[in-house]
């Protein structure tokens, strides 16, 4: 289990959206933000709120309008976790149990949790490095879709622009979908047809 705490993001994100890694244009750049440089999430300081998201995941949030969206992977195996830090090669993770691979969607405003969606349930296709979680690929939004990618569970959810950014009604996955995989070394990418 983690506690998302993505104050600085929302923050950051304040005059504009953020809708892929590293924002728009994939430049890492969020210019006249004002950004805190200090902050204490015991104290709540420079803190506007904290939610807790169940599962692991090294993917980062992306923000549209009045959205958060995130990913995570929900191992059933109680205390599940990844071993952060420098300590040599270390090996993969002997969790394969059944997973639950999510999109959710937060209020960017208050934290709350406004829908949250199974994309895959089931055992994992392989094994994960300890170090790394089954939920690395951050997400992606044009302000109309939202799409995810969980590696090699081979699903790539797509959200209903009703859900998405506004109001409506969920309109479920986009099926029939058809995606290319493409491996560099030990690298992933995958794109729509």
């Amino acid at each position: 289990m983690r506690i998302a705490l993505f104050a600085l993001v929302v923050v950051a994100a304040s005059a504009q959206d953020w809708p892929s890694f590293r924002g728009p244009g994939a430049s890492g750049v969020a210019d006249g933000q004002n950004l805190p440089v200090k902050w204490d999430v015991q104290r709540r300081v420079n803190v506007l709120w904290k939610t807790q998201i169940h599962g692991l995941a090294h993917s980062s949030p992306v923000v549209w309008g009045d959205r958060v969206f995130l990913t995570t992977a929900v191992s059933s195996q109680p205390g599940a976790t990844f071993k952060p830090g420098l300590y040599g090669e270390g090996t993969a993770s002997d969790d394969l149990s059944v997973h639950q691979w999510k999109v959710i969607c937060l209020d960017r405003g208050t934290g709350k949790v406004l829908w949250e969606r199974t994309a895959y349930q089931g055992v994992p296709k392989e094994k994960r490095h300890i170090k790394s979680t089954y939920a690395n690929s951050t997400p992606a939004t044009d302000g109309r879709v939202v799409v995810a990618f969980f590696g090699s569970q081979a699903c790539m959810p797509t959200v209903s622009p009703a859900t998405c950014c506004g109001s409506g009604t969920w309109a479920g996955w986009m099926s029939g979908l058809r995606c290319a995989r493409v491996r560099v070394g030990r690298r992933q990418f995958a794109y729509p047809l």
